[in-house]
């Protein structure tokens, strides 16, 4: 039995994850996606096709988008489920 990919459940893409907590941080601070985007340094359909599950950021992007908000990548990806945000 072959081990699970941690970041995409076997399934390929990690945007599952990635979409809902990406979207429950942002509306948690009451931020709009033009705001998270300028942090992030990409535009705003891009943060909304994130949003939405369309799409991967980079790993530059995901980086950003973690520091931007306090939290770690992995927690961003769905590896872990502790929340250390605020």
């Amino acid at each position: 039995m072959a081990d699970v990919c941690p970041y995409c459940q076997g399934t390929g893409r990690i945007v599952a994850s990635l979409s809902t907590r990406l979207t429950t941080l942002r509306t948690d601070r009451a931020l709009t996606q033009d705001e998270v985007a300028n942090a992030a340094g990409i535009s705003r359909p891009q943060i909304a096709n994130l949003e939405r599950g369309r799409g991967e950021p980079s790993i530059p992007t995901l980086m950003r988008l973690a520091a931007f908000f306090h939290v770690s990548t992995d927690y961003l990806l769905g590896i872990t489920e502790g929340s250390d945000h605020g």
